[in-house]
């Protein structure tokens, strides 16, 4: 069974026709950069302070609690929980949407992929010829019908901010409650610059959030940084946005890893969290190239290991660069297993140019000082600037993206479930080979 189910209530008219934002952050422009060599993997270890559990609980409750509907009264038949993606989804931007419109899509699946599991990562898929009416002429929730399962679907000829998930409803055998499965989404954003006092890539960034899951407004006077505060008019951010707040990054990372479709408020608590720690072990990464310097990195809690990367992104899609024959990109990965072990090691994409194929490979893994497991490998397969794991071994996801003006990087991350071996989570960067 199926249902589409619209975000915006009318009490949320106002907020949401002024969210917005533009794309395009996370350039990193070579400033001396301590004369290290150009190619050179830097790595470094320290700790970061995450969100307390108190936090995310408030946070975590309102969205369950909340969901699309507000308060109980204002709910249809939906029952309190959360409605995730449980496969990865592949946004596809409307092909009249302008090239920085399409460029700011894009930087914000990169900004919200780093706070999201890599299994569950956004995947960039060719812009789409379909035109779904939405709220502009037919009501919320058939538009999301026209668009195929598996899509998170942008049009920028939307009247506000909104985004309406269709999802698939089944009943958990073991609770008796509706588990919702986000299977599809339409998301609206004003083509104005500015809408209602918010710039255009502060509503995408906020709609996409709602359109992973998190369907609710949380209260911003316990939660003063979020991008989903409920009452406040303050702007959102604009393109010069770097990260996502860790309430709502955190908070994105919990709940696909710990908590399923079915759970509700009631089922957010201490007790399922587990021991959370306030300083979180980090290792990251950077390496310097002639079109900017990237960076990437790994966290690792008891509850997940999240993989982050980022840079400059090419001013075209590899298909449309220079280079030509096989291209290599060789660096490093650096990340966690499981039992938080620090990892490392080689990293190396290739591609074969005409074909947009080529395979992504993770050599001489140490966790701490010693080997750990196989070398992994996978071939891959370029849309854009951006690709993934086409292989048939379902213990490995890879996806990842070029940086650098010209392509003079490749950044991304990589999950590894093995019940023999351990889980391992990375992220890895690699500069081009000059040969």
């Amino acid at each position: 069974m199926k249902r589409s189910l619209p975000i915006a209530l009318p009490a949320l008219t106002v907020f949401l026709s002024a969210c917005g934002g533009g794309g395009g952050g996370g350039i990193r422009p070579d400033s001396g950069n301590g004369g290290v060599p150009y190619g050179e993997v830097q790595v470094s270890q320290s700790t970061v302070q995450g969100v307390s559990d108190a936090k995310l609980i408030a946070y975590l409750d309102q969205q369950a609690s909340g969901g699309p509907w507000g308060p109980p009264e204002a709910r249809w038949s939906r029952e309190p929980g959360f409605g995730l993606w449980r496969t990865q989804p592949t946004v596809r931007v409307e092909t009249d949407a302008t090239p920085l419109q399409k460029r700011r899509v894009e930087r914000a699946v990169d900004l919200l992929n780093d706070w999201l599991p890599v299994k569950n990562r956004m995947l960039m898929g060719e812009p789409t010829t379909r035109r779904p009416q939405g709220s502009t002429e037919r009501g919320r929730a058939p538009a999301t019908r026209e668009v195929p399962d598996g899509d998170i679907h942008v049009s920028f000829r939307g009247l506000r901010g909104v985004a309406h998930p269709y999802e698939e409803i089944t009943r958990d055998p073991e609770s008796g409650r509706d588990v919702y499965n986000i299977v599809a989404d339409f998301i609206e954003i004003p083509p104005q610059e500015v809408s209602g006092g918010h710039p255009q890539f502060g509503i995408l960034v906020h709609e996409m959030i709602h359109a992973l899951g998190l369907e609710a407004h949380v209260d911003e006077r316990i939660h003063p940084a979020t991008l989903m505060p409920e009452r406040s008019l303050r702007p959102l951010p604009d393109d010069r946005l770097q990260i996502i707040p860790r309430i709502d990054g955190e908070a994105l990372m919990t709940a696909y890893s710990l908590y399923d479709t079915g759970q509700t408020d009631h089922d957010i608590d201490p007790a399922s969290l587990g021991p959370w720690a306030s300083s979180i072990p980090a290792i990251s990464a950077r390496i310097r190239t002639g079109g900017g310097t990237v960076e990437f990195g790994a966290e690792h809690r008891s509850q997940w290991t999240r993989a982050w990367d980022d840079g400059p992104m090419p001013r075209s899609p590899l298909a449309s660069s220079a280079l030509t024959g096989t291209v290599v990109w060789n660096g490093q990965m650096v990340g966690y297993t499981d039992t938080g072990h620090a990892a490392t090691s080689d990293a190396r994409v290739s591609i074969e140019i005409e074909s947009l194929t080529g395979t992504a490979a993770f050599t001489d893994i140490l966790a701490g000082d010693s080997p750990w497991g196989p070398d992994l490998s996978s071939s891959i397969a370029v849309v854009g600037n951006h690709f993934a794991a086409t292989g048939s071994d379902p213990r490995l996801h890879v996806q990842g993206q070029f940086r650098g003006t010209d392509h003079e990087a490749a950044t991304g991350a990589l999950r590894w479930e093995d019940a023999t071996t351990g889980n391992l989570t990375g992220a890895f960067g690699a500069s081009r080979d000059e040969n």
